[in-house]
């Protein structure tokens, strides 16, 4: 299954959906192919053999049918079988993909609630720290879903935007560089003013971070925001290298 890459730039884990595996196997297939013409080695995640037998395992599922009946328990146990398929690519730091959109957004935002751990806990406590106003502080727990996301996401642009450069060193333009673009171009997503009682609002209801706060979370988790600014231990928004969360 799949091309044959140029060059091999990484690995990745793909999800095989449910209905990927069953009802459209052609997309499964083509994904493949795309990826592993894009120098990717492509891993397909596997559930563990069924009662420690040789036997095939049920398909994976993220659970996320059982929570919409309100099956939570059924989802939870969902959530492990993924977990467990995901765990050795997790440690190897490889990047979990997939194909339905609904199933990675159950791995972002409801496995973080169902199943709490390490790394959603620092996140969460990273978020929890910053002070919107005088006392009041965003809940981590909130915006924790859209947190991952923005943590996700930055670092495969980050990956993205070098891809396209082919290997090529950025011009430096005004002054900047590549790099200093990118994460600047971050940044200027997130200008705005907001009065303190929207803001005190927001902070109390929002699933997201404030503006400020979603310009800064997720680019101190990555190490090349430290080298592009020469960010340097004792500076305001440094983080230790034990510190910085990479969920995806």
């Amino acid at each position: 299954m799949g091309g044959t890459p140029t060059a091999t730039i990484g690995e990745v884990a793909l999800l095989a959906d449910t209905f990927n595996t069953y009802f459209e196997p052609e997309n499964l297939h083509d994904a493949v192919e795309v990826l592993t013409r894009l120098g990717y080695r492509v891993s397909l995640l596997q559930p563990e053999p069924k009662n420690g037998t040789v036997s095939p395992a049920r398909p994976l599922c993220c659970g996320r049918t059982f929570l919409s009946a309100g099956l939570v328990d059924e989802a939870k146990a969902e959530a492990r079988r993924v977990l467990a398929a995901a765990a050795p690519f997790l440690a190897g730091g490889v990047p979990i993909v997939g194909l339905e959109p609904s199933c990675l957004l159950t791995l972002r935002d409801e496995f973080a609630a169902m199943l709490p751990g390490a790394d959603t806990d620092k996140l969460a406590a990273q978020s929890s720290a910053f002070e919107a106003l005088p006392g009041l502080h965003v809940n981590g727990r909130l915006t924790l879903g859209e947190n991952i996301g923005d943590n996700g996401g930055m670092q495969v642009a980050y990956v993205a935007y070098h891809k396209a450069l082919k290997g090529k060193e950025a011009p430096v333009l005004d002054g900047f560089t590549g790099d200093q673009r990118f994460f600047l171009g971050w940044g200027q997503v997130w200008r705005g003013l907001v009065r303190d009682e929207a803001l005190r609002v927001l902070v109390a209801s929002d699933p997201h971070s404030p503006a400020y706060f979603r310009t800064i979370a997720p680019v101190r988790n990555i190490d090349a925001w430290y080298a592009a600014f020469d960010v340097k231990p004792g500076q305001k928004n440094y983080l230790a290298p034990d510190q910085r969360v990479l969920i995806w």
